[in-house]
């Protein structure tokens, strides 16, 4: 009996396959993750070794910051929702913490 194909996550997108970079694509959505990448970007321009590489890494890492603070806006005029994924739903049940 052949195994059945592993499908994408419907509550986080996310692909079974860890080499589907489209599925990588679509799980960066946070502007933690953004910054994150700028200073990922900061560090390779600061170990480059040509003035070129490093102008092009610095670019690239304020897009970075570019886009964090954009998402960082939008998240501020939309709200963010959170949700935990159904599975943890389903284990822990609908609990709400009174602190």
């Amino acid at each position: 009996m052949p195994a059945a194909p592993l499908r994408r996550c419907d509550f986080c997108n996310v692909s079974p396959n860890p080499f589907d970079s489209e599925a990588a694509a679509t799980d960066m959505t946070k502007d933690g993750d953004y910054r994150r990448n700028a200073a990922e970007t900061i560090e390779l321009a600061s170990r480059a070794a040509s003035t070129g590489d490093k102008g092009h890494l610095l670019a690239l890492a304020e897009k970075w910051l570019d886009l964090a603070d954009r998402a960082h806006r939008l998240t501020r005029r939309f709200g963010a929702t959170q949700r935990n994924h159904p599975l943890v739903d389903a284990k822990l049940g609908d609990r709400t913490d009174a602190q």
